[in-house]
């Protein structure tokens, strides 16, 4: 078993505790786990051979099905499983019960493993499995035999908890439910027995997992109390299989048992676990190690996904959807458009370094696009949403000679209909398209357009719409105002009249709001026949409202916004929202919460900044050797504290050296004194480590804040297994020297808060 040292000048080994804080979740793809699946294929395989009896065949079949599709030798798991299904159907007995052995009565211990076994594999993708028939038998012999309560040796003995439990495994293993009136009365009795075992709790977990029965709480609370106590390695193995199945109560003490697992078993090539079977000398190796290797490979399906994108996946992202041409389409595929290209542009810009090849190619493709943009404009004898735009991007991210600026600027003045306005819809002055006026002459860098933006704040003073009679009656008629035009409005008047003046519009903005969070088209609308409709919500209204509400100075949660817009993206394939999403998310700062898994699933890739404090060297060396046990690059850079908004960095120092804060604003640490305050709980400083992720625009971030009496213990607080399988947002756990031996081991690891 591997130990660490406990060290540091006055350390007393008896007594010295290291409180460990750390952020962690489960990873994509655990590295130790995959590794100890793929050993433990070798033993798997080969105890077939020795294995007579059903227990043991159901045992190994249930922990190759575990492996299938996880592992390397995949031809070695399915010739297995096929000869293990072949034993299992060759050892039923008529009655559709299994006994110990082949040809022995049958009884529901042996039928609950087999069904179990039998119920793990009848789905597997195997096209020569068919245990269909062998499962009806089974259960028909279990509903048989049951005697009222439970399950005895025989059907008139009285129910026993052991064969009870593992019966109801098998039923539930195959289909059978709480609802079941059968299963229902075999829980109210094992619920009756006072039996708490470490084996017995194990398999309550398995068989409630199995027949949906919900009420396993204070079960869960033994079984994870028992992880942390003395166990045999075939109670540890049972227990940990079982807690793997209720992955959403999971508890750092559970990674911590296979880090426990990992040790106890041989790998001599292979992995297997052994535990003698007292009295006798024989070892039981086939129990231990099939629920160990069913433990590892049910965790290692449990897969974090990355919730958000760094600010280079972003990019990437959008540069993706780049047409051949140089523009964007409204969705992925389809014909460039000028609206798409725009605001793909618009995000662009912020990127680094900034793609200058894209956004040249996007330009080239406005300068060519313009000429058909103009023409619709004639046809249409008003300014239009393609040539607003076009002309847009040609203001902002061309050069353009001065003639054809001016010849582009003198197309846009055509269509005013007087000096204070622009025509639109019945060849009369419009919100719409005088904001576009607007904004576009801002954007050629032309001044005046005061008469313009007074005549568009003489008209309402909420939000725009569509007007319906101007200048023909004493009074100007305009439709409900909608969230788009007003929008437009709104971007053209920023910056041109004065904030009081905007104050009542951008109110009316805010106000139109959804319940959601979201803006649409209007927050209601009432037709002729008094029907109130709301309108859907849109990603792009909704960007386009907060940027104004923000640069105006409104209190509004634009950090949890920006989560939720990156969320609303997922499932959209639409170019503008995925690029003004991803623009809020960047210019409002949002640090998204991270997790310990999305960093270390990243130690491998690319070069890691190691910035470490005066006296922390040793620390640092470690964690260097971490990063290129991953197969990252790890750079060491001495008292370089400073803050880092790109890139890769890991962080190493006392309490107080570093703002965690600005990486994670989600984990609040404070000191005072010989005291930290960890989001809210408060631990004395000697001997404490705590281990934040980050994340910085472009990277991922790894702040270890520690005592320097602690470093000798870095081994064990950062060791790449323990981190492998951790759970938790944060955990806080001891590591104490029990025996007194001067060094720590894993089950020397006690974990004290998870939060």
């Amino acid at each position: 078993m591997t130990t660490f040292p406990l060290g540091g000048e006055g350390m007393c080994a008896n007594s010295r505790v290291l409180l460990v804080i750390l952020t962690v979740m489960i990873i994509t793809a655990p590295v130790a786990s995959a590794s100890m699946l793929d050993e433990s294929v070798l033993y798997l395989s080969s105890a077939q051979g020795y294995v007579n009896n059903v227990r043991d065949s159901s045992l190994l079949l249930m922990a190759m099905a575990s492996l299938y599709g996880k592992v390397e030798n995949q031809s070695t798991v399915e010739s297995s499983i096929l000869e293990l299904v072949d034993y299992l159907k060759n050892a039923q007995n008529s009655d559709g019960g299994w006994g110990y052995y082949p040809n022995e009565i049958s009884n529901p211990l042996d039928t609950g493993y087999a069904l179990a076994a039998l119920g793990a594999v009848k789905d597997l993708p195997l096209k020569t499995i068919d245990v269909s028939g062998e499962i009806k038998s089974g259960v028909r012999y279990l509903l048989d035999s049951f005697n009222g309560q439970g399950w005895g040796y025989g059907s008139k003995t009285p129910a026993e908890p052991y064969l009870t439990v593992v019966a109801l495994w098998g039923l539930g293993a195959n289909g059978y439910t709480i609802e079941d009136s059968t299963v229902s009365k075999a829980v109210s009795y094992l619920e009756s027995i006072n039996e708490t075992s470490p084996k017995m709790v194990a398999l309550k977990l398995i068989a409630y997992h199995y027949i949906g029965y919900a009420n396993v709480s204070a079960l869960i609370e033994t079984a994870y109390a028992m992880l942390s106590g003395e166990l045999k390695p075939t109670e540890r193995a049972m227990l940990t299989y079982a807690l793997t199945l209720y992955t959403e109560n999971m508890t750092s003490e559970l990674p911590r048992s296979l880090v426990i697992l990992e040790s106890l078993g041989s790998h001599n090539e292979t992995f297997v676990l052994t535990e003698p079977i007292w009295p006798l000398p024989e070892l039981d190796s086939v129990t231990p190690t099939s629920f160990a290797v069913m433990a590892f490979a049910s965790l290692s399906d449990v897969i974090s996904s990355e919730e958000y994108p760094t600010v280079s996946q972003m990019c990437d992202e959008i540069l993706s959807l780049q047409n051949p041409d140089g523009g964007w389409g409204y969705t992925p595929g389809e014909d460039s458009r000028a609206k798409p290209t725009y605001y793909a542009l618009e995000f662009l810009s912020l990127c680094t370094p900034k793609p200058q090849v894209a956004i040249d190619k996007a330009t080239a493709w406005a300068e060519n696009h313009l000429k058909s943009a103009m023409e619709e404009v004639e046809t249409e004898g008003m300014l239009t949403q393609d040539f607003y735009y076009t002309a847009l991007i040609l203001a902002r991210y061309s050069d353009m000679p001065p003639e054809e600026r001016q010849s582009v600027i003198d197309f846009i003045n055509e269509y005013r209909y007087s000096e204070f306005a622009w025509r639109g819809f019945f060849s009369i002055p419009q919100p719409l398209q005088t904001a576009m006026g607007i904004n576009l002459l801002k954007a050629f860098n032309i001044t005046g357009v005061n008469a313009p933006a007074s005549w568009l704040l003489s008209l309402t003073d909420g939000g725009w719409g569509l007007l319906i009679n101007y200048p023909f009656t004493p009074f100007t008629i305009m439709s409900t105002p909608d969230v788009p035009t007003t929008l437009l409005v709104l971007e053209a008047l920023s910056d041109t009249v004065d904030e009081a003046k905007l104050k009542p519009h951008l109110d009316w903005l805010l106000a139109q709001r959804l319940e959601d969070g979201f803006w649409g088209h209007y927050k209601k609308s009432v037709n002729i026949l008094g029907q109130v409709s709301t309108a859907s919500p849109s990603i792009e209204y909704t960007v386009r409202a907060l940027e104004l509400l923000i640069e105006h100075g409104y209190d509004l949660n634009y950090f949890d916004m920006a989560s939720t817009l990156l969320q609303g993206i997922k499932n959209s394939n639409r170019i503008v929202e995925k690029a003004l999403a991803f623009k809020f998310a960047m210019e409002s700062g949002f640090l998204p919460p991270v997790l310990i898994s999305s960093v270390v699933s990243k130690l491998g890739s690319g070069t890691w900044y190691i910035h470490y404090s005066p006296d922390y060297a040793s620390a640092a060396e470690k964690l260097s050797g971490i990063i290129e046990s991953f197969g990252g690059v790890p750079l060491l850079k001495e008292g370089d504290m400073g803050r880092e908004l790109t890139g890769n960095h890991i962080f190493v120092g006392p309490f107080g050296s570093f703002d965690t804060s600005v990486y994670n604003p989600y984990v609040n640490i404070s000191v005072a004194g010989n005291y930290v305050e960890i989001n809210g709980q408060k631990y004395s400083k000697e001997n404490l480590v705590a281990i934040i992720p980050g994340r910085t625009q472009d990277g991922y971030v790894l702040v270890l804040l520690a005592e320097k009496e602690v470093l000798p213990a870095i081994d064990l607080i950062v060791n790449p297994t323990m981190i492998k399988y951790l759970h938790g947002a944060y955990v806080v756990f001891s590591v104490k020297d029990l025996n007194g031996d001067g060094a720590i081991t894993p089950d020397e690891v006690k974990i004290l808060f998870e939060g």
